[in-house]
């Protein structure tokens, strides 16, 4: 639980497995109450993040997508919630 107002600091890390980090091309992060929140790529270690202290007031699914070149795609999700 955060504070309205409160930095929130969100990060993640591909497996890349069979895959480079070239092969990701967008990491898109939204939020199923404010949209879209950012959007970059993961450095050379496959780590990725930002951070905001923007969210409004309510429980929100904060969703993740990486997508490739070929248009491969994951995503996963939290639950975060900013009250007053």
């Amino acid at each position: 639980t955060f504070q309205v107002g409160e930095v929130i600091i969100f990060h993640g890390n591909i497996q890349l497995g069979q895959w480079s980090v070239e092969d990701w091309l967008t990491v898109t992060w939204s939020s199923d109450q404010d949209g879209y929140l950012a959007e970059g790529w993961p450095d050379t270690s496959g780590t990725f993040g930002f951070e905001t202290s923007s969210l409004s007031q309510d429980t929100h699914t904060v969703s993740i997508r990486l997508e490739n070149q070929d248009g491969v795609s994951c995503s996963d999700n939290i639950t975060v919630d900013v009250v007053l």
